[in-house]
């Protein structure tokens, strides 16, 4: 099968790390720590700002003062907290995003897969391979031609010759000479035109 660069090939069991990450997630949506915060300091801001202007008048005393100060100080701080708190959620969500994503098996490259060794619900160690994967842009070949067609090939002739898998397509060549070695350039039809290696 034909695949493209990055695309997933194999998943493993990722069981444990996608009830993870949906923890992460919820505790990374969860605002009611912040808004219970905001609540809190609005309140004592506003009751500071009562507290003052009855200073003003002489009628609560300046310990009534530092008190409402200390909680305004109090509700912030318990606010940045909670936004704190949050960050760290949501960067535990990151983590396990890549965390999950690590279970995939993507491929490095866009190619064909030759064969598929894994098999559903086996037992992989890290070094353990679950499939082959070719890239057939650049293909190194080595033709023995037999030597009754030393006579009849020429420089600038062409042949076709049918390629096995995983190619399993036609393959066009050119030939030329260098004193006395024969060099064939192949060239793949099809999806991978415009891909050559020589062979000699």
């Amino acid at each position: 099968d034909l695949v493209a660069a990055n695309q997933v090939l194999a998943v493993t069991d990722n069981r444990e790390a996608t009830a993870a990450l949906r923890v992460a997630e919820m505790a990374a949506s969860v605002t009611a720590d912040i808004d219970l915060a905001n609540n809190e300091l609005t309140m004592a801001q506003r009751h500071l700002q009562r507290v003052t202007q009855l200073f003003a008048h002489q009628a609560v005393s300046g310990g009534e003062i530092d008190q409402a100060t200390a909680s305004v100080r109090k509700a912030e701080a318990a606010l940045k907290r909670a936004i704190g708190q949050k960050q760290l959620a949501e960067c535990q969500r990151g983590l396990e995003v890549a965390r999950l994503e690590s279970y995939n098996v993507r491929s490095p490259f866009a190619g064909h897969v030759l064969e598929v060794v894994g098999k559903l619900g086996q037992s992989l160690a890290r070094v353990d391979p679950v499939l082959t994967l070719a890239s057939l842009k650049r293909l190194r070949v080595e033709l023995h031609v037999p030597v009754s067609w030393y006579v009849r090939l020429r420089p600038g002739d062409s042949c076709s010759l049918s390629a096995s898998a995983p190619v399993g397509q036609g393959l066009s060549l050119y030939e030329r000479s260098t004193n006395d070695l024969y060099t064939l350039a192949a060239y793949i039809e099809g999806p991978a035109a415009g891909a050559d290696d020589d062979a000699a």
